[in-house]
């Protein structure tokens, strides 16, 4: 049972709306679902705008790196391909509270890795080369996990799978 006081008025458990949150009548389940409704809302807008700041950082990582010696040695442009696939990688993070936004580093090859840590020895890096494929390696204290996947129009479930058990297990 949920009880709410409201102390001013010594009428009974009320919600910021006026409706009886006490028991399991229709007026709790009418707040219940709103309740729920706000929250998702939040959630999704709260995700939407660490994936405008990463798609952000990686207009800004492009643009550095869009030149062939962009280290001040001999490294590989970011290719317009590799760009795109990381742009799509990032509009498809799933929504999932656990999952922290990633660091993005600019690869010598010209790739583009993203790279979720927790401690020195516990690591997933997940690397865009352009072609619809993505490498992975992740390190899991003193296992190691790595892979190629394809990457269409779905986020590879095997990465879901490595960054739970990353920052779950």
């Amino acid at each position: 049972m949920i009880a709410l006081s409201n102390s001013n008025t010594g009428n009974g458990s009320m919600n910021c709306r006026g409706l009886s949150i006490t028991g399991f009548g229709g007026e709790y389940e009418e707040y219940r679902r709103y309740s729920e409704d706000e929250n998702r809302a939040f959630e999704k807008a709260e995700t939407f705008s660490h994936k405008q700041a990463l798609l952000q950082q990686l207009d800004s990582l492009c643009k550095e790196c869009s030149e062939e010696g962009w280290d001040g040695d001999d490294a590989f442009a970011i290719s317009e391909d590799v760009y795109d696939e990381s742009r799509k990688f990032i509009r498809h993070l799933p929504d999932i509270s656990f999952i922290p936004m990633p660091d993005i580093i600019a690869e010598y090859s010209g790739e583009i890795t993203f790279e979720w840590s927790k401690g020195k020895r516990h690591v997933l890096l997940v690397t865009m080369c352009g072609k619809n494929e993505i490498s992975y390696v992740a390190l899991f204290g003193t296992n190691e996990v790595q892979g190629t996947v394809f990457f269409g129009d779905t986020f590879p479930p095997v990465i879901i799978e490595n960054l739970r058990r990353l920052f779950l297990l």
